[in-house]
C-alpha cells in the first residue's frame, strides 16, 4: 500500500487498520514498512489479522484506514465551506427554534478531509451552518425568512 510521507514516522510494524471488503469491515495490520520515499509516498505491506477473504483478487485495490493511537469519543462536524473562511475559529450556531443563527467562537482540533473535531464551543445536538460563509461572514447574527427544520422534522 502507498502512504503519504507525512505519516512515515507514525507507521510501524503492527500498526492496526481496517478495510472494507464486500461490505464487511476487516482488521489488518502493517507487516513491513519500506522507508524509501518516492513521489511523496512510501510503501508498506499490510496483512489481514484473521482469515484472508476468499473474494479478494490479486491486484485488487482497497482503501485501508490505519489507526494511530486509541479511539476516543469526540464531537465532530463536517468540514464544509465555513472552514475555509473562518479557519475553524468560529461557526454560526443555529438557534433552538431554527429562526436564526448566532456567531460563536469554537476551538477545533484534529481533522481529516471530511470532518473536524470540536474541542470547545459546541455540544452534542447543536446545529451549525457548514456551508460557505462568503458574503455574510462579518455578520454576528443571521435571521432566516422561514424556520429551519431539523433532520428529524422537529425545530
Amino acid at each position: 500500500m502507498k502512504i503519504d510521507q507525512y505519516y512515515i514516522s507514525r507507521v510501524t510494524i503492527g500498526t492496526p487498520g481496517r478495510v472494507n471488503v464486500d461490505g464487511k469491515v476487516l482488521d489488518v495490520k502493517v507487516q513491513k514498512v519500506y522507508p524509501e520515499v518516492r513521489d511523496s509516498a512510501f510503501e508498506a505491506d499490510v496483512v489481514f489479522t484473521d482469515e484472508t477473504p476468499q473474494t479478494l483478487k490479486r491486484g485488487q485495490t482497497l482503501t485501508i484506514e490505519l489507526t494511530f493511537g486509541t479511539p476516543t469519543r469526540t464531537l465532530i462536524v463536517s468540514k464544509g465551506g465555513f472552514f475555509q473562511e473562518t479557519s475553524g475559529r468560529w461557526v454560526y450556531l443555529v438557534s433552538k427554534d431554527g429562526s436564526g443563527a448566532q456567531r460563536v467562537p469554537v476551538r477545533l482540533g484534529r481533522q481529516n478531509p471530511r470532518d473536524v473535531e470540536v474541542l470547545e464551543g459546541l455540544k452534542a445536538g447543536d446545529r451549525i451552518i457548514t456551508s460557505s460563509y462568503e458574503g455574510y461572514n462579518s455578520v454576528e447574527e443571521l435571521r432566516f425568512n422561514s424556520t429551519l427544520k431539523s433532520e428529524r422534522g422537529k425545530t
